[in-house]
């Protein structure tokens, strides 16, 4: 693994990471290890990650920024295309608590407040720090990867292809197959704003 590119959870994440690695995913496994670990001291995982043979890993874990690493962030500054981020991770995952998301934005003195906050409060709340593009410390402005243009496949391809190399045509094969999939959760939420 050559970079890590850190995302809000729903941010396209997957998406990248298929597009960037022509397609291959990975084992189950480490993605659940990805999520579920908080630390960056676990050698024995960083060294099989490191032995994987992919260019780029994505994930919502901020302790593969302490590795050794190119890092990059998906931002989104539209916040048409945050709300619509916010929407589609709660249709995708009709059991996540957005509040338990939105806490992992900031510190623990705020977590009470959050608890008190109308289920409304908490997603326009979300919607707009996703909007944000608040980025992380460890990652320069230069790597910042804006998912703004999402829905246009040609820009979107082409601006991650000013980032890395991979196979052009079979990302634009990909992404018609992710598209394909994403056009009812669009319609759905087009039809209620």
């Amino acid at each position: 693994m050559h970079s890590y590119i850190y995302y809000k959870g729903g941010q396209y994440g997957d998406l990248v990471f298929s597009l960037i690695n022509n397609g291959v995913h990975l084992p189950n496994w480490v993605q659940v290890k990805l999520k579920n670990n908080t630390s960056s001291d676990d050698t024995t995982f960083k060294y099989f990650v490191n032995q994987l043979p992919l260019k780029v890993i994505t994930g919502c874990a901020s302790y593969p920024l302490d590795w050794e690493v190119e890092k990059y962030e998906l931002v989104c500054t539209d916040l048409d295309i945050s709300a619509f981020t916010v929407s589609r991770l709660l249709e995708l995952n009709p059991n996540l608590n957005l509040k338990e998301v939105l806490k992992s934005y900031y510190q623990v003195e705020m977590h009470a407040y959050i608890d008190t906050m109308a289920p409304e409060q908490v997603k326009q709340l979300t919607i707009k720090k996703y909007q944000t593009g608040v980025t992380h410390p460890k990652i320069k402005t230069s790597n910042l990867i804006s998912v703004d243009q999402i829905y246009n496949k040609e820009k979107f391809i082409d601006m991650l292809a000013s980032y890395f190399e991979f196979d052009i045509k079979l990302a634009k094969l990909q992404y018609d197959q992710w598209y394909e999939r994403e056009l009812p959760l669009l319609n759905k939420f087009f039809k209620s704003v």
